[in-house]
Parts: structure tokens; C-alpha cells; sequence
């Protein structure tokens, strides 16, 4: 009987020690921001925000457009857009809707699919308003570009605060931003274009060919 009486306390003991391992863990747990600062950032090689106006109902769509040729001398075109938000090295990772009472952003990045800008590549950004949605014009908005994000080599080619642009009408697009890479993967500095005095092509619309 005596046996059996230990064997019980035994497993109480043993029960009540991993008890209190387990409270341990979760009393001791760190803080959310000191675990997340343990997995440092993932550089981004391209990445590409347009902000406007909180509040403002307008639906405005990104497009970005990525031109590379390759070794064989074919050329590839990876376009993202509301339309299309995954495209080769590219993805347009939040598209806004419009809507009043929202934060006003569109996002596109490159993905994991790349490390760093392929050589002989050309990219294009423009902005297209889709819809005022009843909101005013002319409606501001600002350009963020940066190369490496997040690594040492990060690089903005807007200024921090954004590049700003305006649209004065529905249905209006805009070409913001041109830039190319060499054939040894640099940014060429001299083919850096930015709004206004980059030329306009059109990727939402047609009116590039209507003069």
C-alpha cells in the first residue's frame, strides 16, 4: 500500500514540475518587440510607394513596369497593376480601393525571386486615377522610390518625404518615374527619370496615343 501511495505522489511531483516549466515559459515570454527585433529586415532591391491625402475617397492605381533583356537577347515585360498584382519579380503587395476614413497607399515591391536588380533592366512607374469617388481636384499625392531597402546600400532616389505629383482630372495618368540598370547590374544615374521631367508612357490607358 505504501508503494502505491509514493507512486501516486511521484506523479503528482513530476506533474507539478512541468506545471510550472510551462508557466514559466509563458510568464517569461519577451516582450513582441524585443522577439521581432531578433529576425532582422530582408533587404528589398525595388521598392515603390505612392501616398495622398488620408481621408480622400479617390481610387488611384499604381502601375510598374519592368523591361529586361536577357543574355540571349529576348526581352521579358513584367507589368503589375490592380489587374495583375504578381508578375515576375514584381508584386504590388497593398492595392487601395479608395474610401473615405482609410490610410491613402499603394505598394510595390520586388520579390523573393530576386536578390538585386538583374542587369539590362528598365523600369517605369506611372499613377492612374481610376475613380474621385465624389472627392475633390486636384488631388496631391507624393512618389517614394528606394533601392535596397533596409540593407546598408539602401539608396532613395525620391526625397524622404516623397516626390509630389498632382492629378487634375478622372481618369488622368501620369508617368513618375524611369530608371535602368547596366549590363553589369548598376543604376545608370544618368537614365534616372522623375516626374515631371520624365516622358510619358502609358500603361492604364490609351491616351499616350491620342496625343
Amino acid at each position: 500500500m505504501l508503494v502505491g501511495t509514493l507512486d501516486v505522489v511521484s506523479l503528482l511531483a513530476a506533474a507539478g514540475i512541468v506545471i510550472a516549466a510551462m508557466a514559466v515559459l509563458f510568464i517569461n515570454e519577451p516582450p513582441k518587440d524585443v522577439a521581432e527585433k531578433r529576425t532582422p529586415a530582408e533587404p528589398v532591391p525595388l521598392y515603390i510607394e505612392l501616398r495622398w491625402k488620408d481621408g480622400e475617397p479617390h481610387d488611384v492605381d499604381t502601375w510598374v513596369q519592368c523591361q529586361l533583356i536577357r543574355p540571349d537577347g529576348g526581352e521579358d515585360t513584367y507589368t503589375v497593376s490592380y489587374r495583375q498584382r504578381h508578375a515576375g519579380f514584381l508584386d504590388l503587395v497593398w492595392d487601395d480601393l479608395g474610401g473615405r476614413g482609410t490610410a491613402n497607399f499603394e505598394r510595390v515591391t520586388s520579390n523573393s525571386a530576386i536578390t538585386k536588380i538583374p542587369p539590362n533592366v528598365l523600369c517605369r512607374g506611372n499613377v492612374h486615377l481610376y475613380s474621385t469617388h465624389a472627392g475633390n481636384l486636384p488631388l496631391e499625392g507624393s512618389l517614394l522610390v528606394i533601392l535596397d531597402k533596409d540593407a546598408p546600400s539602401e539608396e532613395a532616389l525620391t526625397p524622404e518625404v516623397g516626390l509630389d505629383f498632382k492629378i487634375s482630372h478622372q481618369g488622368e495618368e501620369l508617368t513618375l518615374f524611369e530608371i535602368a540598370w547596366n549590363q553589369e547590374g548598376h543604376l545608370d544615374s544618368k537614365t534616372v527619370l522623375m516626374y515631371p521631367k520624365v516622358s510619358r508612357t502609358c500603361l492604364a490607358t490609351d491616351l499616350c496615343d491620342k496625343g
